[in-house]
């Protein structure tokens, strides 16, 4: 999902750590449909994490999305006391 930098601002981009916490548990009880949901809230903001540490706007996209495949690979074993933006943001930033 490519999007413009003009489209950013307009996305959902608070973190809600209690909704995080169902959506992680409804993924892991094989629910895809709620990773969707978690893209759909933290992609724009993953972005912006991204291209402040690389300065160029494919590369960010890039590695956003690099973060968000490895996130879904990795869910099964999440920890529920965990929170998943923090830690979708360690792994964007080892992918930076």
């Amino acid at each position: 999902m490519a999007l413009q930098p003009s489209e950013l601002s307009v996305l959902h981009d608070d973190v809600d750590l209690d909704r995080d916490r169902v959506l992680v548990e409804r993924c892991q009880a094989g629910e895809s449909s709620a990773f969707g949901e978690l893209y759909s809230r933290y992609y724009a903001r993953v972005y912006r994490f991204c291209f402040r540490r690389l300065h160029d706007h494919e590369e960010a996209e890039d590695v956003a999305q690099d973060a968000f495949a490895r996130a879904w690979r990795a869910l099964p074993n999440f920890a529920g006391e965990r929170r998943f933006y923090p830690w979708l943001t360690v792994i964007a930033d080892n992918r930076c």
